[in-house]
């Protein structure tokens, strides 16, 4: 296996492992003070911590059981069962308030801000057991190539209606003003929609997340790496934070290979295409995943 496409599950989750409980931490830690009335010196002097005993204790136990992370990646639902516990903080947080609990909103301020932590955390958290789970199964990529999206990006379109549903709610139903949000959605609706001359990377970057890297030397529009290896078939995406994905040969139901571009049809999925012009050999490439797909 590579170690360039090795995950560092050390340092890195233990950092993680240790925001993610400490938040945890706080975030009850406060609820409790809250609901018992504490002044607000009290609060602010025993929250950070909190906090820190809670960061050194994630920190100790993914240092002490490294296979925690691949553990983790192995379990399904692990993505939204990590960010389980900013709802409940969340919904105990808005319980407090509604039931008048608190006197002042500022007092769950710090619930809210430990769910934000705890989601963000958990999100990383689960990105990382996952791509250390597919460390752990797959072997060295036979061929990999670029994946350029081909036609319309089912995945952008869907993000762009998301940001423009919500915008719509909050505007009718809140009375808020949603307009960054309507901004969100038009933008992915444009990456997503628009020809492929004013999708390139000189129109779109200027106006992409700062913390979202592009390599220019990838070329324009370019979504990741994708990897034929003996288990499936990985996905490898350039934006972060993110993880790799890893599709089992007998869920690809399809190939072909036309002039503008190779289509993998996928199980309940929408189809992966490429553009050819991204892929040395379009036809080596073709014919080795067509023998994994065979096989099964």
């Amino acid at each position: 296996m590579p170690s360039s496409d090795r995950v560092d599950s050390g340092v890195g989750l233990q950092a993680t492992l240790g925001i993610y409980v400490g938040a945890i931490a706080t975030g009850l830690v406060a609820i409790g003070l809250a609901a018992s009335g504490v002044s607000s010196g009290v609060l602010l002097s025993t929250l950070p911590t909190v906090f820190t005993a809670g960061l050194l204790v994630g920190a100790l136990y993914a240092w002490h059981r490294p296979g925690f992370a691949r553990r983790l990646g192995g379990w399904r639902g692990r993505r939204s069962c990590c960010v389980v516990p900013a709802v409940v903080l969340v919904g105990l947080g808005t319980g407090l308030w509604q039931l008048e609990v608190v006197t002042a909103a500022w007092y769950v301020l710090p619930v809210g801000v430990a769910a934000v932590a705890v989601a963000g955390a958990g999100w990383e958290l689960a990105a990382i057991g996952h791509d250390a789970y597919i460390d752990s199964v797959v072997d060295a990529p036979v061929v990999r190539w670029d994946w350029r999206p081909a036609g319309t990006d089912i995945g952008m379109v869907a993000v762009g209606l998301g940001f423009g549903a919500v915008g719509l709610v909050a505007t009718v139903f809140l009375d808020v003003t949603a307009i960054l949000l309507v901004l969100f959605a038009l933008m992915f609706l444009f990456q997503a929609l628009a020809p492929d001359s004013l999708r390139s990377d000189s129109v779109w970057k200027p106006f992409v997340f700062p913390w979202v890297p592009h390599d220019d030397q990838l070329g324009d529009g370019v979504r990741g790496e994708l990897q034929a290896t003996r288990p499936g078939l990985v996905v490898a995406p350039s934006m972060k934070p993110s993880h790799r994905t890893l599709y089992p040969w007998n869920r690809i139901t399809d190939l072909r290979l036309t002039e503008d571009e190779l289509v993998l049809e996928r199980r309940f999925r929408p189809a992966i295409r490429c553009e050819r012009d991204a892929i040395d050999d379009p036809e080596a490439v073709l014919e080795t995943i067509t023998e994994y797909v065979d096989s099964e």
